[in-house]
């Protein structure tokens, strides 16, 4: 069970931090259009809420597999 854990979180941080990574580029490009700072942080806290909640499904990840042979 800890091992699918251990999994399900790896996961969820590679999927927050590569997520993170083209916020940043998306909000300096929105920066470059006028869009001001207030607004692109919200947008990004409202993602980074997001991630967590997401984040927190996979830690519910079983590490029990399907039988395919019934």
């Amino acid at each position: 069970m800890k091992n699918g854990l251990a999994l399900g979180e790896a996961a969820a941080w590679d999927f927050y931090g590569g997520y993170l990574t083209s916020l940043s580029k998306e909000a300096t490009k929105w920066l470059e259009k006028g869009i001001s700072k207030f607004v692109s942080g919200q947008l990004r806290l409202s993602a980074v809420r997001s991630i967590i909640a997401q984040a927190s499904d996979f830690s519910e990840v079983s590490d029990e597999r399907p039988n395919p042979v019934q």
